[in-house]
């Protein structure tokens, strides 16, 4: 920096070359008029502040000159009449000069230029003077110092430039009006009304923003803010957004000059949050840091502990980079001795301002003027410095002080309280609000602990709040924002409702707000009291409420009872009850009585009969629970009726649901005990019928066709028990992860053979695996395409659909109430003669039917299926018009195997193996090893598990193992098969095991490879199905 107090251009230290301009409105005859005229016009002419000015000739010789040039090099203007001007320069603007004059005499045109030189500016106007032949014969010049206005123009762009950056960063929405004109807006405000830019309301009236109903208002309050007349501080209206919402906007304005004008200057903040959700207010956080000098803090030793973003932007390093580096890394004019001299300067005077130069990552070496102060934070020493680059045009230190003084302003008249107290709970700062609101001043609240024993005079409130505070300030990062609401007690003994909020800034300090919000919280309160007494009653309560006038008309819904209803409360009002309130007896399809006709004429409580069911807009029939009570007037009569009923048919249904689950308990445990002995029977007698086939003649048809049938007989008494096995809770489905398209597809197809009944299928695309137990879901789809077809008995079709449902939420879909997931939804429909609504309660329940043959265990099994699969089945019937049956399983997260079936009914080879077969029943052990020896099979029996495990392990020791072991659950008084398995096992881990049962429904059944089993058969079995298993046990390996 000069001497003169204005920074060089960039990189040209104490001169700048001079810049031409062209003087385009150059008049030769007029310029050599003047020139011409006699000495004392032209003296008087020259001494005319503020120019310097000269007259020389071609070679620079000054012939005349004006007071202000012999000022300027500090000589008289005798001693420079007849010198050359270049003597004054130094050679090098010397050079630059007299170039200049070679360019005027060639020309002959004037030029224009801006020199800087020894801390000056100076604009040079040089203009050549012609003589009769029009050569130049002299050159005059005039020179003026614009140091002033170079340094004004450049601190007030500077200044604007700040206040601008500011503004347009303010967390509040800005605005500059002249009369009813936006001249400006910063960005929030465009947020805050839904702009895309400030162009888009720039320039237009005050009333695009502000809703009608405020037009009047607002428009006068900002004309009076413009004349400088008395205004409320801080007022409220109502806006309007561009997509026409509604928001409701504080103000605070304030009468200043903007451009030579009068304007008024609005701070904005939306407060529709609080205005509408009674939520707190959220103040704007002011933040200040906007240095553009470097600014360093720096150890003793020289090491770089901060530095700030223009220090990295104007080195070319990044902040980590910078921050591993040294003064002396960057800053080439100082030594570690150096700054240790700095240093002890700096202890004496606390505060030194020093030139130096620093040198960017690119090596570019630039001025700089640094402030340095000596700093202990935290009982450490420091140096903290401002480097300003004195190449720069701008006066840092003037934009620094800009700076400080909008700020300052900002902070002297914010609409709300202000403080700062530092990391020792010392009060820094508090503003003019702060003692308006509170009546304290700085002095009297000089820390924290003061101000918390006159602002909470009780202790236990006093405890409350710090307790507060300190869990704030301990959970919460520099920088972010620690809302609190809470009382204090004023210093004139008022309590008032303050909004504090608090942000700790990264050295420690803290900044805090604080907006009154007692009047206004009283008065939000009133009106919400007043306005909500009636809403929250009915919000609080889960049940759909109506009430009417004494004439039984509508004035009152809540929510649940338009949802019920299927009207709005704008639909309803006004209308009759029945209109609205359309009830009916669910059995005889009769209207019901009006509730407000039977409380008007009881006056008293009353209740709907069972079985009401209301008819809802939509058509929708909901069976529900309803009483009405009479409104009392303040004379003792009957002002209307208040109608209170709730949705009970999922609940009816549930009911429904846990009687006919109990019916189901009580036929499985029935099932349960029967279910084996009555299978070992069944399978002695398949496996003698078996062997009877074996031995049998070829030729001898009648008998092989009696056996036959006897075997089908046998498969369809297995059949049954499995249907009794259903209800049984003996043990879950064998599951497969599978996709249910080809068992739904291949059953009801088989089911339909022969049939004049043809099934339409609907498939989704990827469907979703289910895991399923794919015998007992073919039993299922079977038992209800059975059911359609004996419906259908002049044919029809059958249309059976599956497809992908996904919830997110709870819901009821077709009567079945479903969990958020994934399912598989398959529907069963026909256009049979339907099923009669008094029926369609009971079809699920065991032994119930309406056909003179049926068993009534289809629809019963097919329910017990599905609830142990975790899935749900209901119907939907009209009669005369079909029905619907509706399955809903889970959707598994393992995706479907590949299935391959190997089904070979004629065997062309005999599999040589050695087996092991264990069972309690005589009969049954005593046909099997009959049956698998007729198969090939090397047999050998025994009747208990524990001698099963002896035999095994004399075998593996003699050297011949079994190849398979054939193992019965259950074994009465004995080692059962799962427990065999457990010591084979640890005898042999490579054991291949089959397990039996004639309970099909055993846990282990379902689950066997848990147990080591590589195989499962269920009691009885077919001679076909024996040796498959088997032999698919062998392959296994």
């Amino acid at each position: 920096m000069n001497e003169a107090g204005v920074s060089a251009p960039p990189g040209v230290g104490a001169r700048y070359p001079c810049r031409e301009v062209a003087m385009n409105d150059y008049d030769p005859e007029r310029e050599q008029t003047v020139l011409s005229e006699g000495e004392d016009g032209v003296r008087v002419f020259f001494d005319t502040p503020p120019d310097a000015a000269f007259i020389m000739d071609n070679q620079g010789t000054i012939i005349t000159l004006n007071e202000n040039l012999a000022r300027r090099f500090n000589h008289d203007v005798e001693e420079m009449v007849g010198s050359n001007i270049f003597d004054y320069f130094s050679p090098e603007v010397a050079r630059s000069r007299k170039a200049l004059m070679e360019r005027i005499i060639t020309g002959r045109k004037p030029i224009s230029c801006t020199d800087f030189r020894d801390g000056v500016w100076l604009e040079n106007c040089y203009y050549p003077v012609l003589d009769r032949s029009g050569s130049v014969a002299k050159v005059a010049v005039f020179s003026r110092d614009v140091t002033a206005v170079r340094r004004a123009e450049e601190a007030l762009r500077e200044s604007e430039e700040r206040y601008r950056t500011a503004i347009e960063n303010s967390n509040d929405g800005v605005a500059i009006l002249k009369g009813n004109i936006h001249l400006y807006v910063n960005g929030k405000f465009v947020e805050i009304f839904g702009y895309d830019s400030p162009a888009d309301i720039i320039g237009k009236p005050q009333s695009l923003t502000v809703h009608p109903d405020d037009h009047e208002r607002v428009a006068d309050f900002t004309q009076r803010r413009q004349r400088g007349e008395a205004m409320p501080e801080r007022y409220e209206f109502k806006g309007v957004r561009r997509n026409g919402d509604i928001v409701y906007i504080e103000v605070s304005a304030t009468g200043t000059t903007y451009r030579g004008e009068s304007v008024a200057l609005v701070y904005m903040r939306d407060v529709t949050s609080r205005r509408v959700r009674e939520e707190e207010l959220w103040l704007t956080r002011f933040s200040i840091e906007h240095a553009s000098e470097s600014v360093f803090w720096i150890r003793p030793d020289g090491r770089f502990v901060y530095v700030n973003e223009a220090a990295c932007s104007k080195l070319g390093y990044k902040k980590e980079e910078l921050l591993a580096l040294r003064v002396a890394d960057v800053d080439p004019d100082h030594t570690k001795r150096e700054l240790s001299v700095i240093g002890r300067s700096m202890a004496e005077k606390g505060s030194i301002t020093f030139r130096s130069h620093h040198q960017a990552r690119d090596g570019r070496i630039f001025p700089v003027e640094v402030i340095a102060n000596h700093v202990v934070y935290n009982g450490e020493d420091f140096i903290f410095c401002f480097a300003r680059d004195v190449s720069d045009k701008e006066l840092a230190e003037e934009r620094l002080n800009a700076e400080r003084q909008r700020f300052q302003v900002l902070i002297e008249n914010a609409p709300f309280g202000m403080a700062m107290f530092d990391s020792k709970d010392r009060y820094l700062y508090v503003n003019p609000k702060f003692t308006e609101i509170f009546g304290y001043t700085l002095a009297e609240i000089p820390d924290r602990v003061s101000w918390f024993e006159r602002a909470y005079p009780d202790e236990a409130l006093r405890k409350i709040v710090a307790d507060a505070w300190d869990h704030d300030d301990s959970t919460n990062r520099a920088g972010e924002k620690m809302p609190r609401t809470f009382p204090v007690v004023c210093r004139d003994g008022a309590t008032k409702l303050i909004n504090f909020i608090t942000v700790r800034l990264e050295r420690g300090d803290y900044i805090v707000s604080f907006e009154d919000i007692t009047e206004r919280r009283r008065a939000e309160e009133a009106l919400a009291n007043e306005k909500e007494r009636l809403a929250v009653t009915l919000r609080s309560i889960g049940d759909g409420v109506i009430a009417t006038d004494s004439d039984g008309r509508i004035v009152l819904m809540n929510a649940v009872a338009e949802e019920l209803t299927g009207w709005k409360q704008e639909e309803a009002t006004g209308r009759d009850l029945t209109d609205v309130f359309h009830i009916i007896n669910e059995r005889t399809r009769v209207r019901c009585e009006s509730p407000v006709d039977k409380v008007l004429r009881m006056g008293t409580v009353v209740g709907l009969a069972n079985h009401t069911a209301l008819i809802s807009k939509d058509g929708r029939e909901l069976v529900i629970a309803d009483s009405g009570a009479p409104i009392w007037d303040g004379d003792g009569g009957i002002a209307g009726v208040v109608l209170v009923f709730r949705d009970v048919t999922e609940k009816k249904r549930m009911d429904e649901e846990l009687q006919r689950m109990s019916k189901l308990e009580s036929v499985g445990i029935l099932a349960g005990g029967i279910a084996h002995d009555f299978n070992n029977i069944l399978a002695a007698v398949l496996g003698n019928v078996s062997l009877a086939k074996m031995y049998a003649r070829p030729s001898d048809e009648r008998v092989l066709k009696r056996l036959e049938d006897a075997e089908q007989a046998v498969l369809r008494a297995k059949d049954l028990t499995l249907q009794l096995l259903t209800f049984s809770k003996g043990g879950s489905p064998i599951l497969k992860t599978t996709s249910i398209e080809n068992v739904v597809r291949e059953t009801a197809s088989f089911a339909l053979t022969g049939s004049g009944v043809r099934c339409d299928f609907t498939f989704g695309e990827d469907l979703f695996p289910v895991d399923i137990d794919e015998g007992q879901m073919s039993q299922v789809i079977n038992n209800l395409v059975i059911n359609s077809q004996q419906a259908m008995s002049g044919g029809g079709v059958i249309t059976i659909e599956a497809a992908n449902l996904v919830t997110t939420r709870e819901i009821v879909e077709h009567g079945a109430f479903l969990q958020p997931g994934a399912y598989v939804r398959i529907s069963v429909k026909d256009d049979g003669i339907g099923i009669a609504p008094e029926h369609v309660h009971k079809v699920f329940d065991p032994y119930f039917t309406t056909k003179d043959k049926g068993s009534g265990l289809g629809l019963a099994t097919s329910y017990s299926i599905i609830k142990n699969h975790d899935g749900h089945i209901t119907l939907e019937s009209e009669p005369g018009a079909g029905t619907t049956f509706f399955i809903y399983l889970k959707a598994s997260r393992r995706p479907a195997a590949s299935i391959r079936r190997d089904i070979r009914d004629v065997r062309n080879t005999t599999v040589r193996a050695r087996v092991l077969h264990m069972d309690d029943e005589a009969m049954i052990l005593k046909a099997t090893k009959e049956m698998l020896e007729g198969l090939g099979y090397d047999v050998t029996s025994v009747a208990d598990g524990r001698e099963a495990v002896a035999r095994y392990r004399e075998a593996r020791t003699a050297g011949t193992p079994f190849d398979v072991v054939l193992l019965d659950i259950t074994v009465r008084g004995g080692l059962g098969g799962k427990d065999a398995m457990r010591e084979l096992l640890a005898i042999d881990p490579g054991v291949k095991a089959i397990v039996s049962s004639g309970y099909s429904n055993d846990p282990v059944m379902a689950s066997y490879r848990r147990y080591g089993f590589r195989g499962v058969i269920a009691k009885p079995c077919l001679m076909s199905e024996l040796d498959e298993i088997i032999r698919r046990v062998l392959e296994e390996g």
